[in-house]
């Protein structure tokens, strides 16, 4: 295998061995960069909980067990990688046993429990590394191609996005490196506006809400499990996404896995669904999801199946529920699909047209 990029935390209650641990680092792998980390007491938990992608509130057991104090971050890199399964809190995973097992002894040297992070998989790797220091593996090796120098380089800043993000741009770049997304519909206008006065919010499919909710430093708009609604603070400004996610019923769980699976990235630096995805998922969309399509949508689905070279689809098809409905039922039933029930309760659903009255 080519060689990974990984890196290890070393706590503040675990920071009495880093010397011992950064020692033998040198041996197991090719030591690239080493940061001594100051998070502000304030935001620490935040940090904690965006890090590890579950809610870990100020004074909780894993704060206390790791200390709020700086910490350490050592960015290695791994050059013979081997994956085998190993049993993780995630499970049993395939992971880089290199890295795991060196966790696994640290973990050992400072009295058991967790105090040693250190990154799994290279997945883990990038998201953990961007939400550091703002860039994934391969641009931190453009940034910083040459081995440590020896020197610990203090860093003094919170989580990226944890004040906020700059701008979308910056934040899509953030998704782009430690997820995986699309945004459905709308898209047209971003970067630039992303508020939109017809359809409102910005609408993202993703593989796990949860995990996108903390990357993006989201908060809920409304306190029932089943809404997705979120605001984020983008250039100190709040704007409004719904998180729609695999197993959701928004669209049945084999077109939202296509979804995901075919995406495309944009010239505009974020990921968008394939243009025969875009097309059929908008019909839905603007015919089972609202009481009426919008004129907008109309107009769009004519253009886009123009350069499709979709035949028999025109202003008459979108304007009549029961042409419309065979045009959509074929599609469907060619690829596997079927209409489904969005488990959040604020989504139309437009059964009429269905025949369910």
């Amino acid at each position: 295998m080519n060689p990974e990029l990984h890196l290890f935390i070393i706590w503040e209650h675990a920071t009495y061995c880093a010397q011992q641990i950064i020692e033998d680092l040198k041996v197991k792998f090719t030591i690239k960069r080493v940061y001594q980390i100051y998070w502000n007491n304030s935001n620490f938990s935040k940090n904690l909980s965006r890090l590890y992608g579950q809610s870990l509130p100020p004074g909780c057991e894993k704060q206390i067990h790791c200390g709020m104090g700086p910490f350490i971050l050592v960015i290695v890199q791994d050059e013979n990688p081997v994956y085998a399964i190993r049993s993780t809190s995630k499970g049993m995973c395939n992971v880089n046993i290199n890295t795991f097992d060196a966790k696994s002894l640290y973990r050992t040297w400072t009295g058991g429990g967790h105090r040693i992070h250190g990154t799994n998989t290279q997945i883990e790797c990038d998201h953990d590394l961007t939400l550091f220091i703002s860039c994934n593996a391969k641009t931190f090796l453009s940034y910083f191609p040459g081995n440590w120098d020896g020197v610990i380089h203090p860093l003094y800043q919170d989580l990226l996005g944890t004040n906020g993000w700059q701008d979308i741009q910056q934040l899509f770049t953030v998704l782009n490196w430690t997820t995986e997304y699309v945004v459905l519909r709308n898209f047209e206008c971003l970067p630039n506006q992303y508020h939109l006065e017809l359809h409102g919010d910005i609408d993202l499919l993703v593989k796990d809400a949860v995990e996108v909710s903390f990357i993006t430093n989201a908060t809920k708009v409304f306190l029932e499990e089943y809404r997705v609604h979120y605001q984020i603070n983008i250039a100190g400004k709040t704007v409004l996404f719904d998180f729609r996610y695999i197993g959701d019923n928004y669209y049945c769980n084999d077109w939202e896995m296509s979804i995901l699976r075919n995406k495309e990235l944009s010239h505009k630096g974020f990921f968008i669904p394939n243009q025969e995805d875009y097309f059929f998922s908008l019909i839905y969309h603007a015919f089972i999801h609202k009481p009426t399509i919008a004129q907008d949508y109309i107009e769009r689905l004519i253009a886009m199946a123009s350069q499709l070279n979709i035949e028999h689809f025109s202003y008459q098809t979108l304007t009549n529920n029961k042409e419309l409905k065979l045009f959509l039922d074929a599609y469907m039933s060619k690829k596997g699909y079927h209409y489904s029930v969005p488990n959040d309760l604020s989504v139309f659903f437009n059964s009429a047209v269905l025949g369910g009255g």
